[in-house]
């Protein structure tokens, strides 16, 4: 998860692990934000989850160190998970070809679209704003 990595580069901390611990339980991930060294942690919990928000919180705020926990709501999709069979290939070549007027940033965009295609091997897409120079 990105927690461990974040863990293995010694920015996270045994109050954060813990946390982290507690929602792994549950069947949510934590990973801290900020910082790190303590501070606060982001937990984002799926509409599917057997668990309710606030039996979470219960259970991180019953914890012996005396945690506290505020509530957010997600603003939009953001990163979400593709099959990487079903996205289509683009070809680079064609489309810069196809435009002479420079009306795209093309630079800007090929480094935008060999992002995503590190990311999809994963199985993920990010989900970005390219505007016209």
């Amino acid at each position: 998860t990105n927690q461990n990595l974040l863990k293995a580069i010694g920015v996270s901390h045994k109050a954060l692990d813990e946390i982290c611990h507690i929602t792994e339980q549950m069947g949510v991930a934590s990973k801290l934000t900020g910082a790190g060294g303590g501070g606060c942690t982001f937990t984002y919990i799926p509409p599917d989850c057997e668990y309710t928000r606030d039996e979470i919180r219960e259970k991180i705020e019953e914890s012996p160190h005396g945690f506290k926990c505020l509530s957010s709501l997600v603003g939009g999709t953001g990163v979400r998970y593709m099959n990487p069979d079903t996205i289509p290939i683009v070809d680079l070549a064609k489309m810069r070809n196809q435009t002479t007027d420079n009306s795209l940033p093309w630079d800007r965009t090929l480094q935008y679209i060999l992002a995503l295609g590190s990311l999809t091997a994963l199985g993920f897409v990010a989900v970005g704003n390219m505007k016209k120079k």
